[in-house]
């Protein structure tokens, strides 16, 4: 195993790894851009006097709310195999911290959501004509923004779970909480009152309501910075409460894991 005592190496050592897992990867890319395509026509339905393009942009950004928390997974597996075949024992013998170890993996998981997220929109774009690459940046900025919300999450996940299973079993839960609950799912005309209400306080529903705004032609970067300002807030905190677990409980060893 070569010797990853520099923050860059072990970057770079986690880029490579996660190029092994490119084959999934593509495939959290296309799967949502496919779903797309199917549940498209029910959002066409039920926004009444609106054309194909606010369906299509609403109906990709229900899947990236989706799919955003299932691509996780690939962020815990390597977390906790790190522990369990002793890497991150061993890297912190060599003097590598916690805080590298786990911070390169939050860098690649933050670009592949924002790749994810490109990927997405982008093929939204040429599939249905939808004409983003007239105000990309407002989008752009979305995205990067819900990304540094799933990358929070990601840290949450393995602070508060601490072990495969659980983790997997709280992204799950947020898979579904988030779009369901942001109208990702379903049109948000057809959530009850209460859904709405719950809605307003998990990050996707502010995702899914500027897109709504920019797909509608009625919003910007400067329209949106209220939605911005609450998706930096949530990856902020969830990052803050996440460092606050990991000081109270160091992260796992080997053998709490098997």
């Amino acid at each position: 195993m070569m010797q990853l005592t520099g923050s860059s190496a072990l970057l770079r050592h986690e880029y490579r790894r996660a190029f092994r897992t490119l084959l999934i990867r593509v495939m959290y890319g296309i799967l949502p851009l496919a779903l797309v395509w199917f549940i498209k026509p029910a959002f066409e339905f039920v926004i009444t006097g609106s054309d194909v393009t606010p369906a299509a942009e609403q109906t990709a950004a229900g899947q990236f709310t989706l799919w955003g928390p299932i691509a996780l997974t690939l962020f815990g597996y390597s977390y906790f195999d790190d522990i369990l075949n002793h890497t991150a024992e061993r890297l912190r013998a060599w003097g590598v911290g916690w805080t590298s170890i786990i911070g390169s993996k939050i860098v690649v998981t933050f670009t592949s959501q924002i790749v994810m997220g490109i990927v997405l929109f982008a093929g939204t774009s040429v599939l249905f004509d939808t004409f983003i690459w007239s105000d990309p940046l407002p989008r752009l900025a979305l995205i990067v923004a819900w990304s540094g919300v799933m990358s929070g999450l990601a840290l949450f996940c393995v602070a508060a779970g601490r072990n495969t299973p659980t983790f997997i079993l709280m992204l799950y839960s947020f898979a579904l909480l988030y779009p369901a609950a942001g109208g990702g799912l379903a049109p948000v005309q057809l959530l009850p009152s209460w859904a709405i209400t719950v809605g307003r306080f998990v990050p996707s529903s502010w995702f899914m309501r500027a897109i709504d705004d920019i797909a509608g032609g009625q919003g910007s970067s400067h329209d949106i910075a209220g939605e911005l300002v609450v998706l930096v807030a949530w990856a902020a905190g969830l990052t803050l409460i996440s460092v606050g677990l990991f000081v109270i409980r160091q992260p796992p060893k080997a053998s709490e894991l098997t």
